[in-house]
């Protein structure tokens, strides 16, 4: 799908952005995980050592913190890490660049339907609205955003023209 003044972003971008937040993010947290898991397997304790407990305690910490800058990168950009490295970006419906508070109700928007009952089994089905012909997941409907492809995105200017974001120091991996 394409409009004049930018191209939709693929699946498979999409989802390779996601899977590269998942890792930029959750990855100290699973490693570990896996060094406590693994302090049980040698050793025959029945209760884990002190100190896997504080690696497992800091590796939760630095998960945390990734994620926390995560977020605030993504507030003011409009991109996560890895939507950066695929060259994503998040936009509104319009095709303007979304506000803050705008960028963080399209994060929470799943989290808070997780939260109600009955209705938190929607957010298992979320990503597979992606295959509309929309390519809109249903956090992208609820925040009336859009994600496009970096490379083919103008900018509108207040006088109507495109301005393309390479122009203004945004590129995929600067």
């Amino acid at each position: 799908m394409q409009n004049d003044r930018f191209m939709l972003a693929s699946r498979t971008r999409r989802l390779q952005a996601r899977l590269w937040d998942s890792i930029y993010c959750w990855g100290p947290a699973m490693l570990g995980w896996l060094g406590f898991v693994a302090s049980f397997t040698l050793d025959s304790h029945s209760s884990p050592s002190e100190p896997m407990l504080v690696v497992l305690g800091l590796a939760m910490l630095s998960s945390l913190i990734l994620s926390l800058f995560n977020l605030f990168r993504f507030m003011r950009t409009g991109q996560t890490w890895g939507k950066k490295r695929m060259g994503v970006l998040v936009i509104s419906n319009t095709g303007q660049r979304m506000t803050s508070v705008g960028l963080l109700w399209r994060c929470l928007s799943t989290f808070v339907l997780a939260l109600v009952p009955m209705v938190g089994v929607v957010t298992y089905f979320d990503s597979l609205f992606i295959f509309s012909e929309s390519r809109r997941c249903l956090h992208d409907h609820l925040a009336s955003t859009q994600v496009v492809d970096l490379d083919s995105y103008e900018e509108p200017k207040p006088d109507g023209t495109g301005l393309n974001p390479s122009e203004i120091g945004f590129s995929r991996f600067s």
